[in-house]
């Protein structure tokens, strides 16, 4: 599995957004689109990808349905 060409590294130095891209990534998000999808209006918005790893986990939760890993599954 690889990184989405959208992937866009945090500074080598920054352990805590490289920490964050790796849980990310063994969750299934491989930085492909997300969406946010507004069922009134019928519009989705591309979400940007968290740099913090407590946004991280809510975003993994919130957006489970789209990682590559559940996608496999159907």
């Amino acid at each position: 599995m690889f990184l989405d060409h959208k992937f866009r590294p945090p500074a080598q130095t920054n352990v805590n957004e490289w920490q964050v891209v790796k849980f990310l990534f063994e969750k299934g998000f491989i930085y492909q689109h997300v969406y946010e999808k507004y069922e009134r209006s019928g519009y989705s918005v591309y979400v940007p990808y968290p740099r913090k790893m407590t946004e991280a986990e809510n975003f993994v939760e919130k957006y489970k349905d789209q990682s590559i890993l559940n996608r496999r599954k159907d």
